[in-house]
């Protein structure tokens, strides 16, 4: 199933099934990584990283696929993260 099924209205939003949810989840880890976020750090940013395209799904524009704008959410939060003191 495509994320963007899961995504298209609001009650499925609140309901993510736990397929997509390690999905999104193995995106945010793997930007994590290229973001060379320490491991320790991994754990609460996913959480964040999930939080944030849960929130801001309504803004995607389909122009590419979801995986490629949830990952850019997710190197954004990493960004954000490490800039923070």
């Amino acid at each position: 199933m495509k994320l963007t099924h899961i995504f298209n209205n609001a009650q499925a939003l609140h309901s993510l099934h736990e397929s997509m949810l390690a999905r999104v989840e193995t995106i945010a880890m793997g930007a994590c990584k290229d973001q060379k976020i320490p491991r320790c750090l991994w754990q609460s940013m996913v959480n964040e990283i999930i939080k944030r395209v849960t929130e801001s799904w309504h803004q995607y524009q389909h122009q590419c696929r979801a995986s490629i704008w949830i990952y850019s959410v997710a190197k954004n939060v990493c960004i954000e993260t490490m800039r923070q003191p």
